[in-house]
């Protein structure tokens, strides 16, 4: 059975993180009821602005009181989590809301859990928490999909590199180690497409990774070429970049995952493969040119406006 945008209640977890800042364009426009999860009445208000006929809810997802009250007349759940020191045990709030919630004879039909690839990796932390997280989800009994995308584009400082005269890309870690890289856009095509479809996408699981495995080196390059200016790479010492991380998030207890994170990338890097996700999509994923391509453009233009 396929969603029913018209009546069934969509739930949409960290609204406006990259992953929902790609999922809502996509949604907006064929589902009627929409809830949104926020952490901030910052956020709230920026979002109820953009998006006046939805309605959106500040909430700690730490708080265990919390799930309930998002997942209240809920039919349908895009749970996307951040990074917290507490984060696999708001996922296991969210999952036994949504299941009692089906045992007192309440509507929920489908979560979609937005985990991370190889969450098997236990060096990593946040991978090592989602991997938990995924276990408890697939021994609940609730129909689930969940999805696994690689390294984000979105993380590279665009807008940076952009209003430089002369850029540079600080590097956290070695930038000859291999990625593989996906756009929020693409996740959030393809996890509209699960959404709405549902049934067809019942306890499956999508490594989500939209480019071919390329080193930052080329990534700059393609950048560089998109900006049309040369853009130096400068490494940067593992403490400032942690330190930097950690800022950015505003969550000190953010520091042992940012460490090891770090870390494993400048040894390891992320490396999976486009066939899934550009199933999902009926199309091959946007490549690394495209959305540099695309990017630049979109903050050129902006640029001009404003000026």
């Amino acid at each position: 059975m396929s969603a029913d945008p018209e009546q069934d209640l969509l739930l949409i977890t960290c609204a406006t993180g990259k992953q929902g800042t790609g999922l809502l364009p996509q949604i907006v426009k064929k589902w009627k009821r929409l809830r949104f999860h926020v952490g901030s009445e910052a956020s709230k208000e920026r979002l109820q602005k953009q998006y006046p006929s939805a309605e959106v809810v500040v909430a700690d997802m730490a708080d265990p009181t919390t799930a309930s009250k998002l997942l209240d007349g809920v039919t349908c759940c895009f749970m996307v989590c951040p990074p917290l020191q507490h984060e696999t045990m708001a996922i296991y709030h969210m999952i036994d809301a949504a299941v009692a919630q089906r045992a007192a004879g309440g509507p929920f039909a489908h979560m979609i859990y937005s985990s991370v690839i190889f969450p098997i990796l236990r060096k990593l932390l946040n991978h090592d928490n989602k991997r938990y997280a995924e276990e408890y989800l697939v021994e609940s009994g609730l129909p689930y999909t969940i999805l696994q995308p690689t390294h984000m584009m979105e993380n590279f400082p665009m807008e940076k590199v952009v209003r430089e005269a002369e850029p540079v890309y600080p590097s956290p870690y070695n930038p000859e180690i291999v990625f593989t890289w996906v756009t929020a856009n693409d996740i959030g095509e393809a996890a509209a497409r699960v959404l709405e479809e549902r049934r067809k996408h019942f306890y499956a699981t999508y490594p989500l990774v939209g480019t071919e495995p390329a080193t930052y080196i080329e990534a700059v390059r393609q950048v560089s070429e998109a900006i049309g200016k040369d853009i130096r790479i400068e490494r940067i010492p593992l403490e400032k970049a942690v330190d930097g991380l950690v800022r950015r998030n505003k969550n000190e207890s953010m520091r042992p995952f940012a460490t090891r994170l770090l870390v494993y990338y400048n040894e390891r890097g992320l490396v999976g493969n486009t066939n899934v996700l550009e199933m999902l999509l009926g199309r091959k994923p946007t490549s690394y040119h495209e959305w540099a391509q695309m990017k630049a453009h979109e903050i050129m233009n902006l640029s001009t406006v404003t000026t």
